[in-house]
């Protein structure tokens, strides 16, 4: 058994979509950390540590302390199984994957739960699916359960609802556990298909994907042919729907090539029309307990139990924002691809 599975429920979603995507990214695995995965395999320390009861770590954050909470309602502040590792045999032999939180309560019903810290939506059904698939085969659970309750904690995502709960019977999981088991087959097969799709953004290959290369050429074909705006409502409909899907692969072609491209400039390589900078980092205080004594003064409280709330919250309180600056700082962030037009080579160059 290899340390990471090929066909892991983390995976699944992409590999439902494209099953050669497997073959397609073994080379690019494991894919390097970066500050968002760092960040957010602390946040997931801290949620897990907290629903356990367990002492927190020292580098807890406010917005970490947030989520972890938000977890704990959503579970009930139930312990249940944490990160437990599960093997789905009835996907695939070589389908394994560490669940992040579940628990089968009295009347039956079987608690799926994932915890995700990105800002970005993230649909987890194929991931939380593949994780019942195994937790029927640790538990041997039949179809006489009531049902799985699948739920999503995702603190930092403010576009719509960050606790989304589902229901769905042993029953109507059947057809899901068959296209997992059929395109996990296919995938470690000889010869699997590859397409294009949302996915795609995901896919550690999308640099260097064939598919997604032609299929992005072709678009860029379709957008240089003449406008023609007299088709009607449903024609303008139908096109957007086109060009919405365009986006999504041109996004997933144009990320990909980014992170290829960052990686070759951090060793030192000179990247044509670009250049690397860092992005703005987290504002936090240089001197908390200055800030904290000066706020008091003015009738305004930046303590949480056992932490400082984050400068930002405290200029929505209200206390000084000249104060705020002077007592905390961005620390720079990580460094990013960003267009250079040479203008800035100008100016150090030129004087102006």
């Amino acid at each position: 058994m290899t340390e990471h599975s090929r066909v892991a429920p983390s995976s699944m979603a992409r590999i439902v979509q494209c099953p050669g995507s497997v073959t397609l990214s073994a080379p690019y695995l494991p894919e390097p950390d970066t500050e968002e995965s760092i960040e957010g395999t602390r946040a997931h320390a801290v949620a897990m540590a907290m629903l356990g009861g367990e002492a927190l770590p020292d580098d807890v954050d406010p917005d970490m302390r947030e989520g972890a909470e938000l977890w704990c309602e959503a579970l009930d502040h139930v312990p249940g199984n944490r990160e437990t590792f599960l093997t789905m045999p009835n996907i695939h032999n070589e389908a394994f994957g560490t669940c992040d939180y579940f628990r089968i309560d009295d009347d039956g019903v079987v608690t799926v739960a994932d915890y995700k810290y990105g800002h970005r939506f993230t649909d987890a059904r194929w991931q939380l699916y593949a994780y019942a698939a195994g937790i029927v085969a640790r538990e041997r659970i039949n179809d006489e359960c009531t049902g799985f309750r699948f739920i999503v904690v995702q603190p930092r995502w403010y576009g719509g609802e960050r606790v989304r709960t589902s229901f769905i019977t042993y029953s109507e999981l059947l057809p899901y556990w068959n296209v997992m088991q059929r395109v996990a087959h296919e995938a470690l097969g000889d010869n699997p298909r590859t397409a294009t799709g949302a996915e795609c953004e995901f896919c550690p290959a999308r640099h260097g994907c064939l598919t997604l290369q032609e299929r992005t050429a072709a678009i860029a074909e379709y957008l240089g042919q003449p406008e023609d705006t007299k088709g009607g409502t449903a024609s303008m409909a139908q096109e957007l729907r086109m060009l919405e899907a365009m986006g999504e692969r041109l996004k997933a072609r144009a990320s990909g090539l980014r992170a290829k491209l960052e990686a070759l400039a951090k060793q030192g390589e000179r990247i044509p029309w670009y250049r690397m900078e860092a992005t703005v980092g987290r504002e936090e205080w240089t001197d908390p307990a200055t800030a904290a004594a000066l706020a008091k003064i003015e009738g305004i409280d930046l303590v949480k139990p056992n932490q400082l709330i984050t400068p930002n919250q405290a200029r929505k309180l209200g206390f000084d924002a000249d104060l705020v600056k002077q007592f905390s700082q961005r620390k720079p962030g990580s460094l990013k691809l960003i267009p250079d037009d040479n203008s800035q080579s100008r100016r150090i160059f030129s004087g102006k």
